[in-house]
């Protein structure tokens, strides 16, 4: 079923390209609505009801952006999510598409064609899959696969909020038991591999 796309939320700081983007789309009976928090963002969501949200991922601080991302695809209605980056991480584009996001661009996109990406992702469901291959085109098996790259992310949260487990899991969207519970596996499979090590070192 195809879905007609009456608005389109912009998450996005540069208000000229906004005002760009909003004349194009203006010319298609489409409003366009901005934002630069993750309030405003949901603000929107809320009133206006978008069936699109495109996401600059360099507004907002790195582990901001990925809860504002969490924040609009769990909204209700929930538009489908697109961002952009010309910094994602493989890792960071793979947990993007467990989130929901429908798209994945590696620069902005001109105000021309802000249209066709927003019918192509209204018209999309989420797939994970090209972002695992992606990220590990050799790996074993997905299970092992997919806990490496939550560590990978996880580390990386912790490492962006001075190692609070509390803002970890405010951001990521789990509990603090959780987060504590992966710092623990992942302490554990160290601790068995050094003893692996050091029996080989013995022998």
């Amino acid at each position: 079923m195809t879905i007609e796309v009456q608005g389109v939320l912009l998450v996005h700081e540069d208000t000229s390209w906004c005002r760009r983007v909003a004349r194009k789309l203006g010319d298609l009976d489409v409003a366009v609505h901005v934002a630069t928090s993750t309030s405003g963002a949901l603000r929107v969501v809320e009133c206006n009801r978008p069936e699109v949200a495109l996401v600059d991922l360099a507004t907002l601080p790195t582990p901001d952006c990925f809860g504002l991302v969490r924040s609009v695809v769990n909204a209700s209605p929930a538009p489908a999510v697109g961002v952009w980056s010309h910094r994602l991480m493989p890792h960071e584009a793979f947990l993007l598409g467990q989130l929901g996001v429908r798209r994945l661009l590696a620069t902005r996109p001109q105000p021309q064609d802000v249209m066709t990406h927003a019918r192509a992702m209204a018209d999309t469901r989420p797939d994970v899959v090209p972002h695992l291959r992606a990220f590990a085109p050799h790996a074993g098996p997905v299970r092992e696969t997919l806990a490496a790259i939550r560590d990978l992310f996880l580390d990386q949260v912790l490492g962006a909020v001075d190692e609070s487990q509390s803002a970890a899991a405010e951001i990521l969207g789990i509990t603090r038991q959780a987060v504590a519970q992966s710092e623990r596996a992942k302490t554990g499979s160290i601790s068995r591999a050094l003893d692996v090590d050091d029996e080989a070192d013995v022998g």
